[in-house]
């Protein structure tokens, strides 16, 4: 008798959501709260990676793959809304596509982006973003230089076809909002 009180107690009575699941509810959330339209849940090859994203435009430069050397800028923005990096002068890098991070990034780039030139904005599931710890630096209260735990990453990447034309127009636009 006591073997079985247990066995109930220990049972699951309420149905919790798993990661994938809360994660598709903040995105949901997000996109309504936001009144986003034109996102499209990425279902590249039959299966979804839980991203949402939208081509603001498609590239006419070389496709890219893995073994590619890409040069990107980025803003990041964390659905709570306590971390935001949209500075795309400083935001800026240059590397194997393979080794893009967060990872649910680098699978947009490759599954949806696509092309070089291009840029998209991406809404980034917290299971392919920074996971349970997050990153950065800080605490839970001080979160200006960190990603929080479980959030959601709100990216948009653009693809740079031309890193010289690229640097020449930084440096033109630089020049004029400075009056230099």
């Amino acid at each position: 008798l006591l073997s079985v009180a247990c066995f109930v107690s220990c049972r699951k009575i309420t149905n919790d959501p798993d990661i994938k699941q809360y994660d598709q509810q903040q995105i949901q959330g997000y996109i309504a709260a936001n009144g986003l339209t034109g996102m499209v849940r990425d279902t590249t090859m039959g299966d979804t990676t839980g991203t949402y994203y939208q081509i603001i435009n498609q590239g006419k430069g070389a496709q890219v793959d893995y073994p590619s050397a890409i040069f990107y800028v980025y803003t990041i923005r964390t659905f709570d809304g306590k971390y935001a990096v949209t500075d795309t002068a400083v935001n800026h890098s240059y590397g194997v596509l393979g080794h893009v991070v967060p990872n649910g990034l680098m699978l947009a780039i490759k599954n949806n982006l696509k092309y070089r030139g291009g840029k998209m904005r991406v809404l980034v599931p917290s299971h392919l973003a920074y996971g349970k710890n997050g990153a950065g630096t800080g605490s839970i209260t001080l979160t200006n230089g960190r990603i929080g735990g479980n959030q959601c990453l709100d990216i948009t990447v653009n693809l740079i076809d031309d890193q010289a034309a690229y640097d020449q127009l930084v440096i033109k636009n630089y020049m004029a909002a400075n009056n230099l």
